[in-house]
């Protein structure tokens, strides 16, 4: 595999992810951490992206999930909604954090480059 291809792959891979992502989920610019902040457990709290609810849905683990859509206390609909915009928010902090690593990164060696 040549780098060109990966490359390409990857670009198609990123497009297929922007296109992919609910735009109103997205943080603006001014809610995205400082570089310097390296703890952003708080930010789906602190952004006020995620109502109580969805705050709830998404801090409770999978059996609490099941009971509670049984109960007909969340619907399916609400409990993917969180999830769906609370992984929104963690790409946007881990996946920028992501890209600024493997840039610095650059020495590591993949498999399919050359030696």
């Amino acid at each position: 595999m040549t780098s060109q291809s990966w490359e390409a792959q990857a670009q198609v891979a990123r497009d297929i992810l922007e296109k992919s992502i609910q735009k109103q989920w997205l943080l603006p610019s001014e809610k995205l951490p400082p570089p310097g902040r390296t703890n952003v457990i708080d930010i789906p709290r602190e952004c006020g992206l995620l109502d109580q609810q969805e705050l709830e849905i998404t801090e409770t683990d999978a059996t609490g999930l099941v009971e509670n859509m049984s109960l007909g206390t969340w619907t399916a609909e609400q409990v993917l909604t969180a999830v769906l915009k609370r992984a929104t928010i963690g790409h946007q902090l881990v996946g920028f954090t992501l890209s600024k690593f493997l840039k610095e990164c650059w020495w590591i060696p993949f498999a399919d480059s050359p030696a």
